[in-house]
């Protein structure tokens, strides 16, 4: 078997670490992951998870196989198993007799579990960062769920925009902070320029329960 993996963001990770263990760690984790992914580990209801990614152009047999649903703007939904060693993409062949919407159902119970260990951070009086403390990964999954929804009304009642900068955490902004969408976009295009864990250049919103891209 051969095939092509981006090491992106374990290279950049690396020059975040202290000493020489923690970035030995860092290289064994990805080795690790990759093994997950070519076995192929049993699927664990208790362990799904329907998270958003980057949205990935693909042909039309990797659409017929793959779980991905388009969101908005540039991510989408993604379906995938939580393993010790790293989040590994779910395929309609890794399914075997179990549906989609009996997986999806799985998924949302399992987010909301997670939510729990849920950190809220309030960077200042106009924004909030969230993550899940123990496995960051995960947090952008909160955005599919209401009750997230529920917890940035009750803050910024007037409306938030969300940003999706990062592959383990969640920010909101208040929409009626001044300059909303110009701090918005300097904080995406930091990100951007870090590259590590970056995961979407878009400012989004919620919409009659649905997210949407915003016009800038």
């Amino acid at each position: 078997m051969t095939g092509t993996i981006d090491v992106t963001n374990v290279y950049g990770r690396l020059y975040t670490l202290r000493n020489d263990l923690d970035r030995e760690a860092a290289i064994e984790n990805l080795v690790q992951s990759v093994l997950v992914t070519v076995r192929r580990p049993e699927l664990d209801l208790q362990h799904v998870f329907a998270n958003i990614r980057f949205r990935q152009p693909g042909n039309e047999q990797d659409a017929a196989t793959s779980l991905a649903e388009e969101l908005a703007g540039d991510v989408a939904i993604v379906l995938q198993l939580d393993t010790p060693q790293s989040l590994v993409g779910l395929s309609r062949a890794d399914l075997g007799e179990r549906s989609v919407a009996e997986i999806r159902q799985a998924a949302q119970g399992n987010i909301l579990r997670e939510m729990s260990k849920l950190q809220e951070e309030r960077v200042n009086d106009h924004m909030i960062a969230y993550r899940i403390d123990d496995n960051p990964p995960l947090t952008p999954a909160i955005v599919m769920t209401d009750e997230f929804w529920a917890m940035v009304d009750k803050n910024f009642p007037d409306g938030a925009f969300l940003i999706l900068r990062q592959r383990d955490e969640v920010a909101v902004i208040d929409r009626k902070a001044p300059s909303a969408l110009t701090m918005a976009r300097q904080l995406i295009d930091m990100a951007k320029h870090r590259g590590v864990d970056f995961l979407s250049d878009r400012i989004f919103e919620r919409r009659d329960r649905r997210l949407v891209a915003v016009t800038e």
